[in-house]
């Protein structure tokens, strides 16, 4: 009986093993067909359960299941470091005042999401100087006009489909959104002054036309930020982690992350076993000084709060053209 537990004991952990292997070989093939991305969202996950397989197969006295899978922890922890490496860390930090500092929130409320209250009480708990909202149809753009007194400067694109959009600003913007790909999707570009900002939400690469979408809409963002000729900032809800293949133009572009290590749950809410974060506030000749994910608003993703200071010499320069 003894040995027939202790054969079970190996079985589940081999199974165990070989299912975390192949998760995490998996995204290697991402460059060549979309599906295989899917499993680079789940590095911290792959790192935990390899430690813990690891920790288990020596436990039961299984030293070679134990090596594979801390083998396969130090595969996932190399792509973390090389991932975090692409960001630089903040030189110099100088101190700024908190009026030099613009906050924001970008919260992905959910359309179907009837907690109007929610989302308003953190506002006003918040206040951020920019709000951000996707996925707005007509009741929430209703809802959300009661904040229009503290924040009267304003766009929005309502739909119901899913990818809805508004802006709400107590600093003066102008500015307008584009449309993306086939799907006709939102963009915002917004001139706030010293910097631009562009709303974000891609379509979910679940297929291969949505990834297709996903692609060219990041690409279409990335190429109205080139052509501001001023610190830009993105936030929204991107549909991707930082260790996504489609994450890297982003990355590659110079743009970085309020939260570069990829650790903040935004998604999903109440499941802990596959959270991850695909929304992101991403910046290019900007400082970030905070960020952390906020509390549920009765959506399926967490609201995230960013606060960021231009670079004034970077700033100046470009006004001068110098």
């Amino acid at each position: 009986m003894g040995m027939e537990e202790n054969g079970n004991k190996f079985g589940f952990l081999r199974l165990a093993l070989y299912v975390l292997m192949f998760c995490s070989l998996a995204g290697f093939l991402s460059p060549f067909l979309w599906f295989f991305d899917l499993f680079n969202h789940f590095k911290w996950q792959a790192i935990f359960f390899s430690l813990l397989i690891s920790a288990l197969s020596l436990f039961i006295n299984s030293p070679k299941h134990a090596a594979l899978s801390f083998i396969v922890c130090v595969i996932n922890v190399s792509l973390v470091i090389y991932i975090c490496s692409q960001f630089e860390e903040p030189k110099n930090l100088r101190k700024v005042a908190e009026h030099e500092m613009v906050s924001i929130i970008s919260a992905n409320v959910l359309t179907s999401n009837t907690q109007y209250d929610r989302v308003i009480t953190l506002i006003h708990e918040e206040h951020p100087d920019i709000f951000v909202a996707v996925e707005v149809n007509k009741k929430w753009v209703d809802a959300l006009q009661v904040i229009t007194s503290d924040y009267p400067y304003y766009n929005y694109v309502a739909r119901d489909d899913n990818f809805g959009m508004a802006v709400y600003s107590k600093l003066p913007f102008s500015g307008d959104f584009e449309y993306s790909g086939e799907f006709n999707l939102p963009l915002g570009v917004f001139d706030f002054g010293k910097f631009s900002l562009l709303s974000i939400h891609t379509p979910p690469p679940m297929s291969s036309s949505y990834n297709k979408e996903l692609k060219n809409y990041v690409s279409s963002a990335l190429s109205l930020a080139d052509v501001q000729n001023k610190p830009v900032v993105m936030a929204g809800d991107f549909n991707t982690t930082i260790w996504s293949e489609n994450a890297l133009p982003i990355i590659r572009s110079g743009f970085q992350s309020s939260s570069p290590r990829g650790l903040s749950w935004t998604y999903p809410t109440g499941n802990v076993l596959l959270a991850i974060q695909i929304d992101h506030i991403w910046g290019r000749e900007v400082t970030f000084h905070d960020y952390e994910s906020l509390e549920d608003v009765g959506s399926d993703h967490y609201p995230i709060f960013g606060r960021f200071s231009v670079d004034k010499l970077t700033y100046q320069t470009t006004q001068t053209g110098l």
